[in-house]
């Protein structure tokens, strides 16, 4: 299949390679960029760290210089594997998974940190899918969520990606998270290829992210029974199985 990857250009990578080497043809649309805003973030006195994205962990390195020592010595709640294996790249040492999503995440802390460590910081995107200070201050924690990153929509699609579309050449987009999935429906309406996109199979990386797409009414969604990559390969494997 030839295959639409909208993730942003820091993580397009990731899973491009799997793809082309299921064969499938690979073209990027990066559908946001990430602005870092961590400059001023204040860690001092927390017990431990909560990343729901990579682009929390990236933003704490700044300009690339490494980690301090009491910094990569706290314990660090990640989402999934992808961003387990980043923050053990960075240095952390104590690295707990949870399964996959922000809400996935609550027992995790619940199991392995106490209320009384002291407060726990969340490096959070201005996008939040879910409500974690909610849940974490119901259960007494106490939470901060300085927002480290932005999310800033794209405003055209590449000359090759509109090509490509507007001749029926790509087959499925993935989308992984809201913010994507709408602006790429505004875009290529704009553009006058909704319809044309519309003909695309979408692989959505949750519901939430499906319903972006309801006023494109395109004709195939299949969302991954896993929010993390491996559900989405699961998905175009599957897919690509049931192509004449």
């Amino acid at each position: 299949m030839h295959i639409l990857v909208t993730r942003p250009e820091a993580d397009a990578a990731t899973l491009a390679v799997p793809l082309e080497a299921m064969g499938h043809r690979v073209s990027l649309a990066p559908m946001i960029t990430i602005d870092y805003c961590a400059e001023l973030l204040e860690l001092s006195g927390s017990a431990a760290l909560i990343a729901t994205s990579r682009n929390g962990l990236r933003a704490l390195t700044g300009q690339g210089a490494p980690l301090p020592t009491r910094i990569l010595a706290l314990p660090v709640f990640v989402v999934g594997p992808g961003t387990a294996a980043l923050a053990r790249s960075l240095g952390f040492t104590s690295v707990i998974e949870g399964a996959g999503t922000a809400a996935g995440l609550v027992p995790a802390i619940v199991q392995h940190q106490s209320v009384e460590a002291g407060p726990l910081v969340h490096l959070a995107g201005d996008q939040l899918a879910f409500d974690l200070k909610g849940a974490l201050s119901c259960l007494g924690y106490n939470l901060r969520q300085p927002i480290v990153y932005r999310s800033v929509a794209a405003t055209s699609l590449p000359a090759s990606v509109e090509q490509d579309l507007s001749r029926g050449r790509i087959e499925a987009v993935i989308l992984m998270s809201p913010k994507s999935a709408q602006t790429f429906v505004n875009l290529v309406k704009e553009r006058g290829l909704g319809e044309k996109a519309s003909q695309c199979q979408y692989i959505c990386l949750s519901a939430a992210v499906a319903e972006q797409l309801e006023s494109l009414q395109p004709h195939g969604i299949a969302v991954a029974v896993q929010p993390a990559l491996d559900g989405l390969l699961q998905v175009v494997s599957r897919l690509a199985s049931q192509a004449p």
